[in-house]
Protein backbone atom coordinates (compact mmCIF):
# COMPACT_ATOMS: atom_id res chain seq x y z
CA UNK A 1 0.00 0.00 0.00
CA UNK A 2 1.32 2.94 -0.81
CA UNK A 3 1.30 6.35 1.55
CA UNK A 4 -1.59 8.12 1.60
CA UNK A 5 0.74 11.42 2.11
CA UNK A 6 2.05 10.88 -1.20
CA UNK A 7 -0.60 9.60 -3.27
CA UNK A 8 -3.54 12.33 -2.58
CA UNK A 9 -0.99 14.87 -4.61
CA UNK A 10 0.25 15.36 -7.83
CA UNK A 11 3.25 16.89 -9.36
CA UNK A 12 7.26 15.98 -9.49
CA UNK A 13 8.60 15.25 -6.40
CA UNK A 14 11.31 17.76 -7.03
CA UNK A 15 9.39 20.12 -7.93
CA UNK A 16 6.46 20.18 -5.27
CA UNK A 17 7.75 17.92 -2.43
CA UNK A 18 4.91 15.54 -1.63
CA UNK A 19 3.30 17.00 -4.16
CA UNK A 20 -0.16 19.07 -4.07
CA UNK A 21 -3.31 18.23 -2.18
CA UNK A 22 -6.10 16.39 -4.48
CA UNK A 23 -8.74 17.55 -2.53
CA UNK A 24 -11.27 15.35 -3.49
CA UNK A 25 -9.28 11.87 -3.44
CA UNK A 26 -7.51 13.21 0.06
CA UNK A 27 -11.51 13.65 1.76
CA UNK A 28 -12.60 10.20 -0.05
CA UNK A 29 -9.58 8.39 2.06
CA UNK A 30 -10.24 10.65 5.13
CA UNK A 31 -13.85 9.32 5.11
CA UNK A 32 -12.92 5.48 4.08
CA UNK A 33 -10.76 5.62 6.67
CA UNK A 34 -12.82 6.76 9.17
CA UNK A 35 -15.10 3.91 9.53
CA UNK A 36 -12.18 1.71 9.48
CA UNK A 37 -10.75 2.28 13.05
CA UNK A 38 -11.78 0.50 15.71
CA UNK A 39 -12.73 2.28 19.80
CA UNK A 40 -9.23 2.23 20.36
CA UNK A 41 -8.63 4.20 17.45
CA UNK A 42 -6.39 1.50 15.57
CA UNK A 43 -6.22 1.58 12.02
CA UNK A 44 -7.72 -2.37 10.92
CA UNK A 45 -6.61 -2.76 7.47
CA UNK A 46 -5.89 0.11 5.04
CA UNK A 47 -5.01 -1.99 2.09
CA UNK A 48 -8.92 -2.71 1.95
CA UNK A 49 -10.34 0.34 1.62
CA UNK A 50 -7.87 2.90 -0.52
CA UNK A 51 -7.93 2.69 -3.66
CA UNK A 52 -4.52 4.31 -6.09
CA UNK A 53 -5.64 7.85 -7.08
CA UNK A 54 -6.23 7.69 -10.98
CA UNK A 55 -7.69 11.12 -11.54
CA UNK A 56 -5.95 12.75 -14.23
CA UNK A 57 -4.24 16.29 -13.19
CA UNK A 58 -3.05 18.90 -15.40
CA UNK A 59 1.29 19.47 -14.81
CA UNK A 60 2.91 22.38 -15.38
CA UNK A 61 5.64 22.50 -17.76
CA UNK A 62 7.23 24.61 -14.96
CA UNK A 63 7.10 25.07 -11.16
CA UNK A 64 4.38 27.83 -11.58
CA UNK A 65 1.75 26.10 -8.86
CA UNK A 66 0.58 29.53 -7.68
CA UNK A 67 -0.05 30.86 -11.35
CA UNK A 68 -3.04 28.42 -11.19
CA UNK A 69 -5.47 26.97 -13.74
CA UNK A 70 -9.00 28.00 -14.67
CA UNK A 71 -10.09 24.16 -15.30
CA UNK A 72 -10.45 22.59 -12.18
CA UNK A 73 -14.54 22.89 -12.35
CA UNK A 74 -14.58 20.06 -9.95
CA UNK A 75 -12.47 21.47 -7.34
CA UNK A 76 -13.97 24.83 -7.51
CA UNK A 77 -17.40 22.99 -7.04
CA UNK A 78 -16.32 21.14 -4.14
CA UNK A 79 -14.71 24.42 -2.40
CA UNK A 80 -18.52 25.71 -2.92
CA UNK A 81 -19.86 22.79 -1.05
CA UNK A 82 -21.43 20.70 -3.65
CA UNK A 83 -21.81 17.04 -3.49
CA UNK A 84 -19.52 14.71 -5.33
CA UNK A 85 -22.59 14.49 -8.56
CA UNK A 86 -22.27 18.27 -8.99
CA UNK A 87 -18.33 18.39 -8.89
CA UNK A 88 -18.94 15.71 -11.57
CA UNK A 89 -21.17 17.30 -13.70
CA UNK A 90 -18.98 20.32 -13.06
CA UNK A 91 -15.90 18.42 -14.82
CA UNK A 92 -17.72 16.50 -17.59
CA UNK A 93 -17.71 19.48 -20.58
CA UNK A 94 -14.06 19.08 -20.18
CA UNK A 95 -13.64 15.41 -20.45
CA UNK A 96 -16.57 14.08 -22.71
CA UNK A 97 -15.48 13.76 -26.03
CA UNK A 98 -19.05 14.73 -27.32
CA UNK A 99 -19.34 18.11 -25.76
CA UNK A 100 -15.04 18.86 -25.36
CA UNK A 101 -13.59 21.73 -26.67
CA UNK A 102 -14.47 25.77 -26.47
CA UNK A 103 -14.07 25.96 -30.46
CA UNK A 104 -16.56 22.89 -31.80
CA UNK A 105 -18.50 23.35 -28.72
CA UNK A 106 -19.24 26.92 -27.59
CA UNK A 107 -22.73 26.29 -25.79
CA UNK A 108 -21.36 23.64 -23.10
CA UNK A 109 -18.12 26.16 -22.04
CA UNK A 110 -19.62 29.76 -22.10
CA UNK A 111 -18.38 31.01 -25.51
CA UNK A 112 -19.31 34.33 -26.92
CA UNK A 113 -21.11 33.18 -29.92
CA UNK A 114 -24.16 31.59 -28.26
CA UNK A 115 -26.07 32.98 -25.83
CA UNK A 116 -24.65 31.74 -22.58
CA UNK A 117 -27.15 32.95 -20.39
CA UNK A 118 -30.21 30.79 -22.11
CA UNK A 119 -27.94 28.03 -22.55
CA UNK A 120 -27.15 28.04 -18.75
CA UNK A 121 -31.04 28.48 -17.75
CA UNK A 122 -31.31 25.31 -20.17
CA UNK A 123 -29.22 22.72 -18.15
CA UNK A 124 -31.42 24.28 -14.84
CA UNK A 125 -34.32 23.07 -16.53
CA UNK A 126 -33.15 19.79 -17.44
CA UNK A 127 -32.09 19.31 -14.21
CA UNK A 128 -34.71 19.89 -12.25
CA UNK A 129 -36.80 17.54 -15.25
CA UNK A 130 -34.84 14.77 -14.02
CA UNK A 131 -34.82 14.77 -10.10
CA UNK A 132 -37.79 12.78 -9.71
CA UNK A 133 -36.48 9.55 -11.52
CA UNK A 134 -34.97 7.15 -9.42
CA UNK A 135 -31.66 4.93 -9.95
CA UNK A 136 -34.01 2.36 -12.12
CA UNK A 137 -34.78 4.77 -14.36
CA UNK A 138 -33.83 3.41 -18.01
CA UNK A 139 -32.03 5.43 -20.51
CA UNK A 140 -35.08 5.74 -22.44
CA UNK A 141 -36.54 7.38 -19.71
CA UNK A 142 -33.83 9.63 -19.02
CA UNK A 143 -33.62 11.22 -22.90
CA UNK A 144 -38.00 10.88 -22.41
CA UNK A 145 -37.62 13.48 -19.81
CA UNK A 146 -35.10 15.60 -21.23
CA UNK A 147 -36.90 16.32 -24.33
CA UNK A 148 -40.02 17.67 -22.65
CA UNK A 149 -37.48 20.18 -21.45
CA UNK A 150 -38.44 22.98 -24.20
CA UNK A 151 -35.70 25.62 -25.41
CA UNK A 152 -35.34 28.87 -22.68
CA UNK A 153 -35.87 32.00 -24.40
CA UNK A 154 -32.66 33.38 -26.07
CA UNK A 155 -31.45 30.26 -27.01
CA UNK A 156 -30.80 30.57 -30.27
CA UNK A 157 -30.09 33.94 -30.66
CA UNK A 158 -26.52 35.36 -32.48
CA UNK A 159 -24.58 31.85 -33.34
CA UNK A 160 -21.52 32.33 -35.53
CA UNK A 161 -20.79 30.52 -38.65
CA UNK A 162 -17.80 29.38 -36.14
CA UNK A 163 -20.08 26.89 -34.58
CA UNK A 164 -21.77 25.28 -37.52
CA UNK A 165 -23.18 22.22 -36.12
CA UNK A 166 -25.28 24.57 -33.48
CA UNK A 167 -26.19 27.37 -35.52
CA UNK A 168 -29.85 27.92 -36.24
CA UNK A 169 -30.89 25.75 -33.48
CA UNK A 170 -28.76 25.53 -30.26
CA UNK A 171 -31.79 24.06 -28.35
CA UNK A 172 -31.80 20.78 -30.43
CA UNK A 173 -28.20 20.35 -31.07
CA UNK A 174 -27.73 20.46 -27.25
CA UNK A 175 -30.13 18.24 -26.47
CA UNK A 176 -28.81 15.64 -28.83
CA UNK A 177 -25.61 15.24 -26.93
CA UNK A 178 -27.68 15.41 -23.77
CA UNK A 179 -29.18 12.18 -24.98
CA UNK A 180 -26.38 10.68 -26.43
CA UNK A 181 -23.13 11.55 -24.51
CA UNK A 182 -24.90 12.88 -20.77
CA UNK A 183 -27.84 10.19 -20.45
CA UNK A 184 -25.07 7.37 -20.00
CA UNK A 185 -23.64 9.40 -16.48
CA UNK A 186 -27.38 9.77 -15.40
CA UNK A 187 -28.26 5.95 -15.49
CA UNK A 188 -27.99 4.78 -12.21
CA UNK A 189 -27.78 7.37 -9.99
CA UNK A 190 -30.56 8.60 -7.58
CA UNK A 191 -33.30 11.47 -8.48
CA UNK A 192 -30.73 13.75 -6.66
CA UNK A 193 -27.56 12.63 -8.18
CA UNK A 194 -28.89 13.23 -11.36
CA UNK A 195 -29.90 16.78 -10.74
CA UNK A 196 -26.96 17.49 -8.80
CA UNK A 197 -25.01 16.35 -11.77
CA UNK A 198 -26.56 18.16 -14.48
CA UNK A 199 -26.68 21.66 -12.25
CA UNK A 200 -23.02 20.61 -11.52
CA UNK A 201 -22.70 20.71 -15.40
CA UNK A 202 -24.45 23.70 -15.71
CA UNK A 203 -22.23 25.33 -13.18
CA UNK A 204 -19.50 24.80 -16.07
CA UNK A 205 -21.32 27.03 -18.51
CA UNK A 206 -21.48 29.43 -16.22
CA UNK A 207 -18.21 29.92 -14.56
CA UNK A 208 -16.81 29.54 -17.89
CA UNK A 209 -18.04 32.72 -19.15
CA UNK A 210 -16.17 34.53 -17.24
CA UNK A 211 -13.15 32.62 -18.82
CA UNK A 212 -13.94 32.43 -22.79
CA UNK A 213 -16.28 35.49 -23.51
CA UNK A 214 -14.49 38.16 -21.95
CA UNK A 215 -12.29 41.33 -22.53
CA UNK A 216 -9.66 43.34 -20.65
CA UNK A 217 -8.95 46.61 -21.27
CA UNK A 218 -6.14 47.26 -23.02
CA UNK A 219 -4.94 51.36 -23.02
CA UNK A 220 -7.74 52.51 -25.20
CA UNK A 221 -9.75 49.63 -26.41
CA UNK A 222 -11.19 46.49 -24.98
CA UNK A 223 -9.38 43.44 -25.83
CA UNK A 224 -10.67 39.71 -26.06
CA UNK A 225 -9.21 37.62 -23.30
CA UNK A 226 -7.76 35.18 -25.65
CA UNK A 227 -5.69 31.45 -25.14
CA UNK A 228 -2.13 31.79 -25.80
CA UNK A 229 -0.76 28.42 -26.84
CA UNK A 230 2.37 27.72 -28.70
CA UNK A 231 3.36 23.82 -30.34
CA UNK A 232 6.48 22.46 -28.58
CA UNK A 233 7.70 19.24 -30.30
CA UNK A 234 5.88 19.88 -33.65
CA UNK A 235 5.75 16.70 -35.97
CA UNK A 236 7.02 14.82 -33.33
CA UNK A 237 5.58 12.10 -31.49
CA UNK A 238 5.67 14.55 -28.05
CA UNK A 239 4.23 17.18 -29.93
CA UNK A 240 2.12 19.05 -27.44
CA UNK A 241 0.46 22.24 -27.02
CA UNK A 242 1.87 24.70 -24.05
CA UNK A 243 1.09 27.89 -22.98
CA UNK A 244 3.15 31.03 -24.15
CA UNK A 245 4.95 31.79 -20.87
CA UNK A 246 5.40 35.54 -23.07
CA UNK A 247 1.34 35.76 -22.81
CA UNK A 248 1.14 34.36 -19.29
CA UNK A 249 -0.86 36.96 -17.90
CA UNK A 250 -2.66 37.66 -20.74
CA UNK A 251 -3.86 34.18 -21.40
CA UNK A 252 -8.00 33.13 -20.45
CA UNK A 253 -6.93 30.36 -18.37
CA UNK A 254 -4.88 31.88 -16.38
CA UNK A 255 -6.77 32.89 -13.12
CA UNK A 256 -4.24 35.33 -12.25
CA UNK A 257 -4.97 37.19 -15.40
CA UNK A 258 -7.88 39.70 -14.43
CA UNK A 259 -8.71 38.39 -11.20
CA UNK A 260 -11.83 39.39 -10.33
CA UNK A 261 -13.00 37.12 -13.50
CA UNK A 262 -12.08 33.99 -11.39
CA UNK A 263 -13.41 35.71 -8.34
CA UNK A 264 -16.68 36.37 -9.80
CA UNK A 265 -17.36 32.87 -11.49
CA UNK A 266 -16.38 31.24 -8.26
CA UNK A 267 -19.22 33.73 -6.59
CA UNK A 268 -21.73 32.82 -9.42
CA UNK A 269 -20.75 29.26 -8.63
CA UNK A 270 -21.90 29.38 -4.86
CA UNK A 271 -25.71 30.78 -6.19
CA UNK A 272 -25.70 27.97 -8.19
CA UNK A 273 -24.94 25.40 -5.40
CA UNK A 274 -27.31 27.53 -3.14
CA UNK A 275 -29.94 27.29 -6.39
CA UNK A 276 -29.52 23.16 -5.92
CA UNK A 277 -29.68 23.65 -2.28
CA UNK A 278 -33.06 24.72 -2.95
CA UNK A 279 -32.38 27.92 -1.22
CA UNK A 280 -33.10 30.45 -4.71
CA UNK A 281 -36.21 28.76 -5.54
CA UNK A 282 -37.83 32.54 -5.44
CA UNK A 283 -35.23 34.23 -7.44
CA UNK A 284 -34.65 33.93 -11.38
CA UNK A 285 -32.16 31.29 -12.44
CA UNK A 286 -30.99 35.19 -14.88
CA UNK A 287 -30.17 36.38 -11.31
CA UNK A 288 -27.63 33.57 -10.46
CA UNK A 289 -25.19 35.59 -12.58
CA UNK A 290 -25.71 38.63 -9.77
CA UNK A 291 -23.50 38.03 -6.90
CA UNK A 292 -23.49 42.30 -5.78
CA UNK A 293 -26.28 44.35 -4.94
CA UNK A 294 -26.88 46.25 -7.91
CA UNK A 295 -27.46 49.98 -5.93
CA UNK A 296 -23.36 49.79 -4.76
CA UNK A 297 -21.34 52.08 -5.60
CA UNK A 298 -18.70 51.28 -8.36
CA UNK A 299 -15.93 52.03 -5.95
CA UNK A 300 -17.60 49.36 -3.49
CA UNK A 301 -18.04 46.43 -6.29
CA UNK A 302 -15.65 43.76 -5.42
CA UNK A 303 -16.91 41.41 -9.02
CA UNK A 304 -18.22 43.97 -11.52
CA UNK A 305 -15.92 47.04 -11.60
CA UNK A 306 -18.43 49.16 -13.85
CA UNK A 307 -15.38 52.08 -13.65
CA UNK A 308 -12.57 51.31 -16.08
CA UNK A 309 -9.44 49.89 -14.59
CA UNK A 310 -6.42 49.92 -17.60
CA UNK A 311 -4.60 46.02 -17.50
CA UNK A 312 -1.08 46.67 -16.86
CA UNK A 313 1.67 44.06 -16.23
CA UNK A 314 2.60 46.12 -13.08
CA UNK A 315 -0.76 45.52 -11.15
CA UNK A 316 -0.71 41.69 -12.34
CA UNK A 317 -4.09 41.95 -12.89
CA UNK A 318 -5.37 42.54 -9.41
CA UNK A 319 -7.10 45.25 -9.81
CA UNK A 320 -8.09 45.18 -13.66
CA UNK A 321 -11.43 45.25 -15.04
CA UNK A 322 -13.15 43.00 -17.44
CA UNK A 323 -16.06 43.00 -19.59
CA UNK A 324 -19.03 40.11 -20.69
CA UNK A 325 -19.45 39.59 -24.65
CA UNK A 326 -22.84 40.66 -25.49
CA UNK A 327 -23.83 40.38 -21.73
CA UNK A 328 -26.56 43.06 -22.25
CA UNK A 329 -28.07 41.64 -24.94
CA UNK A 330 -28.06 37.74 -23.84
CA UNK A 331 -29.90 39.06 -20.60
CA UNK A 332 -32.34 40.63 -23.06
CA UNK A 333 -33.11 37.81 -25.13
CA UNK A 334 -33.18 34.97 -22.23
CA UNK A 335 -36.16 37.36 -20.45
CA UNK A 336 -34.35 39.78 -18.57
CA UNK A 337 -37.01 42.63 -17.54
CA UNK A 338 -35.37 44.55 -14.51
CA UNK A 339 -34.62 47.95 -15.85
CA UNK A 340 -32.51 48.20 -12.58
CA UNK A 341 -30.24 45.17 -13.19
CA UNK A 342 -30.27 45.52 -16.79
CA UNK A 343 -28.64 48.79 -16.28
CA UNK A 344 -25.73 46.99 -14.44
CA UNK A 345 -25.20 44.17 -17.11
CA UNK A 346 -25.02 47.24 -19.58
CA UNK A 347 -21.95 48.90 -17.60
CA UNK A 348 -20.42 45.82 -17.70
CA UNK A 349 -21.20 44.76 -21.43
CA UNK A 350 -18.89 44.55 -24.56
CA UNK A 351 -19.80 43.80 -28.01
CA UNK A 352 -15.70 44.22 -29.31
CA UNK A 353 -13.70 41.44 -30.70
CA UNK A 354 -10.53 41.38 -31.86
CA UNK A 355 -10.22 37.30 -33.43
Amino acid sequence: MKSPIVTIGFGEEKDYGNGLVDYTYAEKIYNLLKVEYDKNNNLKDASKVIDENETKRIIFEENNMVEGKWSGHGAMAADAGAIQSFQDGAKEPDKNAGIKGLVKHQPWHGGMYSNYVANYHYLIKVANAVADLNKDASLSQIKTRIKRVGATAGMNYYVANKVETYKGNVWSAMQDRLCTYIVPELKGRSGNNKKAYMYGVASHVATDVFAHASYRREEKKWEYIQHHFKTINKGKKDEKKVVDEKYRFKHADNIECVVRRYNTANAVLKNIVARYNGNRNSISVLRDFLVENISMKDTERKYYNTSVIVYTEANKNKNATYRLHDFYNYMIKAGETNSSVLALWKKINSTEHTD
